[in-house]
């Protein structure tokens, strides 16, 4: 990865929410100006996980070290909500000798850009009293370690107090800065309670805000009558109906002065420890400040100022609306066309094409040699094998020639080796590709005008049909060495001379083989065993030649019945079994119709005076289950029961 510009990481949650989306503008716009690329690694939360498997994403930060940046902007505000300062401030300092630059909060030792978010918190509330008289006001808080949390909540109770203002403990809820988690916090207030209590609701965030005012809609509370408050000043504030009341910390102008900071302190300048931004109060539609006619003032200041709208700027919002509906259909798309099994090489192959449909300009995917088996963790060491599984640039030409393996490379010295040659320039995203608890490896790419949103769904997407090719590509594998071996074995005799199916001897051998295969990639599947249907009696009526042509018959239909992988035999006398891999137990209904229907096609055309039928019962194997001869067992037992149901049925219609 050499290349004359400079190399600048900015570590954070995620791609989602719009304060990140705002940090990462501003930065991006001041490297672009000065000759920078910037890496976005998103790295989830410290300290807690939002799912089963989310801390997978903190894998990613292995990757930021001198090896691959300059210089390291990290989002501190976020990642202190849900761990202690002590273990903040280790997992900072982890990336040294890195020169790093702190947002949101201060690091000693570290050059910090925070916002002076005292002041807009005080102006929102104090508006709230002095203007709209309002005396009974809740906050929707966070319970966390978020140093802004716990300043925004201090500034709260000061104002209150200050006022004269009772405390009611039980109007403090808590939503984790999430719209899901807010939402529930009200709607559990309101479910005890049976209303809401109070004349405004003041919220830590917009998110927040966002789920009180949507929560207030669906239960017909009216807004400003009820006023709601938020704090970020994200794009959607201004674009809601009704349009928000919140503090603007200026989150775009703490992005470029870090980015500036970082540069300053690359060229040996001074730079301060600590620099701060200030934050103002704005008023909307929400508390009623603004009317819905006026659609010329975007917000009044504390000091009355009017801040007008950008009409072009709220256009292209707007817009912008209309078309991520359609991004994301075309993300679903995706996901819906590729849930079929394919190995790795196909992936490569298509690869490039998949993701150029999404406006991704250039991108390479890192393959770990060994996946690598997780639990939750903070710190992540990355494997020392690894080779590109593809990787292209659309402004050079590029495409990585994935039927050459000269790929191979150390992870732990570089994000990618030399031999890819993508164009850095611009900004450039980081993600971890994982599948559960399996860490896959990594995606490096270049978005493009599309929601970040969009572009973190396709990555997990990608991630799952990775996973499913990798495994797919082993069970191939092992079919393969299967197949192989099988040839090894022609001197024993394994196949029925009758059907040309495999025989009693061979099916134990290979079935048991196949299911052990299919275990170890934690595959399931179905043992089934079947008996033809009278075949005594057909011995008996029409003599052993007839008997033979209805075991042939039955064969064919098995054959065709099943799929080539499938293991499909007969065991001796009446009796047939198949091991099916990656079949599930809602497929037999339709497994027995297809049968039936090949069934009644030869009863109706042979002419041979009798009805060819077979009963069939069927096993789960899994990892607990996986002893042919125990499944074969179960599986009889199963067909026994089946056959004496289809015996009943015959008896009735018999009788009609």
């Amino acid at each position: 990865m050499s290349g004359k510009l400079r190399r600048i990481g900015l570590l954070t949650n995620s791609l989602g929410s719009e304060y990140y989306i705002a940090i990462q503008k501003s930065v991006a716009e001041f490297c672009s100006k000065h000759d920078c690329v910037l890496f976005v690694f998103v790295a989830g939360q410290l300290g807690k996980s939002f799912g089963a498997f989310n801390y997978q994403t903190r894998a990613v930060a292995a990757l930021v070290k001198k090896q691959n940046l300059d210089g390291l902007i990290f989002l501190t505000s976020p990642q202190s909500n849900y761990i202690t300062q002590e273990k903040l401030f280790s997992y900072i300092n982890s990336f040294k000798p890195l020169p790093i630059v702190s947002i949101g909060g201060i690091v000693p030792g570290i050059p910090s850009i925070i916002a002076d978010n005292k002041k807009g918190m005080e102006e929102i509330l104090n508006h709230l009293i002095n203007e709209h008289r309002c005396t009974k006001i809740a906050l929707m808080g966070v319970e966390a370690n978020s140093n802004d949390a716990i300043e925004r909540t201090d500034v709260y109770r000061k104002v209150l107090e200050q006022n004269k203002i009772p405390i009611n403990e039980d109007w403090i809820m808590h939503g984790s800065f999430s719209y899901p988690a807010a939402y529930a916090a009200l709607t559990e207030f309101y479910e005890k309670h049976g209303d809401l209590p109070f004349e405004a609701i003041v919220a830590l965030n917009d998110e927040m805000a966002f789920a009180c005012m949507d929560f207030c809609e669906q239960q017909d509370f009216t807004l400003p009558e009820l006023i709601v408050t938020g704090f970020d000043d994200s794009e959607r504030a201004s674009c809601t109906n009704p349009t928000l009341s919140t503090v603007s910390q200026n989150i775009g102008e703490q992005g470029r002065l870090a980015a500036e900071t970082l540069l300053n302190m690359l060229d040996n300048k001074p730079v301060s420890p600590v620099q701060q931004v200030s934050s103002r109060a704005l008023f909307r539609q929400s508390c009623g400040c603004l009317s819905e006619r006026d659609s010329s003032v975007n917000a009044l200041t504390a000091g009355n100022e009017k801040i007008y709208v950008d009409v072009a700027h709220a256009r292209t919002i707007t817009n912008e609306w209309f078309e991520k509906r359609t991004q994301f259909k075309k993300v679903m798309s995706y996901f819906n066309n590729n849930q079929v099994m394919i190995v790795l090489q196909k992936l490569r192959e298509k690869f490039a094409a998949d993701f150029k449909n999404f406006d991704i300009r250039s991108a390479a995917v890192c393959v770990f040699e060994n996946p690598v088996e997780t639990s939750d963790f903070e710190y992540f060491t990355m494997p020392k094998k690894a080779r590109i599984l593809a990787a292209y640039d659309v402004d050079t030409g590029y495409e990585f020639d994935n039927t050459k393996d000269k790929d191979a490379f150390n992870p732990q010295k570089a994000l990618l080796p030399a031999c890819v040659n993508l164009d850095f320039t611009g900004c450039y995203y980081v993600l971890d590709l994982y599948h559960c608890e399996t860490q896959l490896g990594y995606i490096v790419f270049k978005p493009g005008r599309w929601d970040r949103i969009v572009y973190e769904a396709l990555c997990s997407f990608f991630s799952s049909f990775l996973s499913a090719s990798i495994r797919y590509t082993k069970v191939e594998s092992e079919q393969r060495k299967l197949s192989d071996h099988n040839l090894r074995l022609s001197a024993i005799s394994r196949t029925d001379e009758l059907t040309q199916l495999l025989n009693r001897r061979g099916f134990e051998l290979i079935g048991q083989q196949t299911i052990d295969a299919a275990v170890s990639t934690n595959q399931t599947g179905l043992v089934l065993f079947g008996d033809l249907d009278g075949l005594k009696y057909i011995n008996d009526s029409f003599g052993h030649n007839t008997g033979d042509i209805a075991l042939k018959e039955m064969a064919k239909i098995l054959e065709k019945t099943f799929r080539v992988s499938d293991v499909t035999a007969r065991m001796g006398g009446d009796e047939f079994a198949v091991v099916a891999v990656g079949m599930k137990m809602d497929q037999l209904t339709e497994i027995k119709e297809r049968i039936e229907k090949a069934c009644k096609q030869i009863n109706a055309s042979s002419g041979l005076g009798f009805e060819l039928g077979i009963s069939i019962g069927a096993v789960v194997f899994d990892e607990n289950n996986k002893d042919l001869k125990d499944l074969l067992i179960k599986a009889d037992s199963e067909q026994y029961e089946e056959k004496r149901r289809r015996k009943v049925g015959r008896l009735k219609d018999n009788q009609k």
